[in-house]
């Protein structure tokens, strides 16, 4: 709730979103950087690979033993072309550092509202991150277009149906 308000979005968005990527934390990502033959696990584009040896600096990590959102397989729907999303709401590091077209600035936002760096495996910092995403992708204006920008494409099992349907649950719930 706290995420929420800094970032001016109701609770059940974010909440609903985090029970979509990581079922609110219970799903373990299932790749890491590398696999053990040193052949890279993830089909991140190159400027995705660099944001995230910054992010792993900046938080002093093993860049090889960062858990990392496995491919989706083209039969799920998927263009195939994803995983290497990071932490518990599953940001793509790009957009954590403010660079998709959706979420221009909302790295420097964060910072101003926290007084230091946000951290994509801070739970508390990747929810306020979320609602800032959000706000900037426009959540005032509409929304329900701003939750499918979070996930960039609702072909992908059905996501914005199944996060749509649970924002009305949970805003039962957290009025």
């Amino acid at each position: 709730r706290e995420a929420a308000n800094m970032a001016g979005v109701e609770p059940a968005y974010i909440l609903s979103i985090f029970k979509q990527e990581t079922d609110l934390g219970e799903y373990k990502i299932g790749c890491k950087w590398f696999n053990q033959g040193g052949k890279l696990n993830s089909n991140m584009a190159e400027g995705q690979k660099r944001e995230l040896k910054i992010l792993a600096s900046r938080f002093k990590m093993d860049i090889n033993d960062i858990p990392v959102s496995c491919d989706p397989t083209p039969a799920s729907g998927d263009d195939g072309e994803r995983g290497g999303a990071i932490g518990p709401m599953q940001f793509i590091p790009g957009t954590w550092h403010g660079q998709d077209t959706n979420a221009i600035g909302i790295d420097k936002k964060a910072i101003k509202i926290l007084g230091r760096d946000p951290n994509p495996w801070d739970l508390n910092d990747a929810m306020l991150m979320t609602g800032l995403f959000l706000k900037s992708a426009g959540y005032d204006k509409d929304p329900l277009l701003a939750t499918q920008r979070y996930q960039g494409s609702c072909k992908l099992n059905n996501y914005c149906a199944k996060v749509q349907k649970r924002i009305e649950e949970y805003k039962k719930l957290c009025p």
